[in-house]
């Protein structure tokens, strides 16, 4: 939970934390000593949707400490544990998807308003008597964790899930894209000079001054976030999941880009080699190097038709590859690029 943190490492999170904007408004945050934020666990809930079976969706909703393992614990479901697992086919009515969604908000509220306080629950969800005798109710007001408490830091999901959880109106589907500002999205050949573009990337872009802070949000949105029940949520803390940002995103691309770059200035293991044989090659030496740095191998390795390594088409790792593996590719293309360049500086 604590992420190999001394005490002191906690409190200067925490007192970083309370600087930022997001967190001004976090009552519980701002009411605790230093001694209690040294023993405070930050809260972060994940959403997003998962395949156990190739032919079913399952939506998950779990939490984890925010100050990490940092690789102490190989084992993620001792570090990420789940509070929801439901399959997609159960909620194709979108009242049953709310519905979900509001109780699953509620039942992290109320263990966080639990697990701040220090001590073990005098009843059950929406207070439900524990039975008499029962562990749980012999457990009742008694000190939990020792002085060990959590409080809520923040939401992380990829869009889709984003969107579902907080029920905002404007999403990445949508001409308004964005849900913090009123950027767009072209729809049209006539949105493609509109001042308010997403692509517009200046300092003085228009959409940058129109940013909506969490009152503006509580004030304007027609429908507010269920999960505005935990105490601290803000619409500041509902964080973007980089899992989906770099690993699924732009890193799917980068992997093989880097590989056709290094083919295109010469690199190769054997004069002559085709496409398939360099990287077959360079999936063996991937392979080797994980392996003695202790890190994940990576099983499946690069083909000519996985990294759509082709003449006329753009590389992109294949969707069978999974954030996990894209995330040791990413390393291990990085350690790799360092002994060219430091070998030969014509890479």
């Amino acid at each position: 939970m604590c992420g190999n943190h001394t005490a002191n490492s906690i409190l200067k999170f925490w007192h970083h934390v309370k600087t930022l904007p997001a967190f001004q408004h976090h009552d519980l945050v701002n009411s605790l000593s230093d001694d209690q934020l040294k023993k405070t666990i930050p809260f972060t809930v994940h959403a997003d949707g998962c395949e156990f079976f190739s032919d079913q969706e399952f939506f998950a909703v779990s939490w984890s400490s925010s100050l990490g393992a940092a690789g102490a614990i190989k084992d993620v479901l001792l570090t990420k544990f789940p509070i929801l697992v439901i399959a997609e086919s159960h909620m194709l009515d979108d009242k049953v998807r709310e519905g979900v969604n509001q109780v699953t908000a509620e039942l992290v509220a109320w263990s966080l308003e639990c697990a701040a306080s220090g001590k073990y629950p005098t009843s059950g969800f929406r207070g439900r008597p524990f039975e008499k005798g029962t562990y749980r109710a012999a457990l009742a007001g008694q000190p939990l964790a020792g002085e060990y408490r959590m409080a809520y830091f923040t939401f992380k999901a990829d869009l889709k899930a984003r969107k579902e959880c907080h029920l905002f109106k404007n999403y990445y589907l949508c001409k308004r894209m964005c849900d913090r500002c009123a950027a767009i999205q072209p729809k049209c050949p006539a949105d493609t000079n509109h001042p308010m573009v997403f692509k517009d990337m200046r300092p003085t872009a228009p959409y940058r001054t129109t940013t909506v802070s969490h009152a503006e949000y509580l004030r304007t949105a027609s429908r507010i976030s269920p999960w505005a029940v935990v105490k601290g949520w803000s619409l500041e803390t509902t964080s973007f999941d980089l899992m989906h940002m770099i690993f699924l995103g732009i890193a799917r691309d980068y992997v093989p880009s880097c590989l056709k770059i290094l083919r295109l200035m010469g690199y190769h293991y054997e004069p002559g080699e085709t496409d398939e044989e360099f990287l077959r090659r360079t999936s063996w030496e991937m392979k080797l190097d994980c392996k003695s740095y202790g890190i994940y191998v990576p099983r499946r390795g690069f083909t000519v038709a996985n990294c759509t390594f082709y003449h006329d088409e753009f590389p992109e790792l294949g969707s069978r590859f999974k954030a996990s593996h894209i995330k040791q590719m990413t390393w291990w293309l990085s350690f790799k690029l360092q002994k060219l360049a430091k070998r030969d500086s014509h890479f």
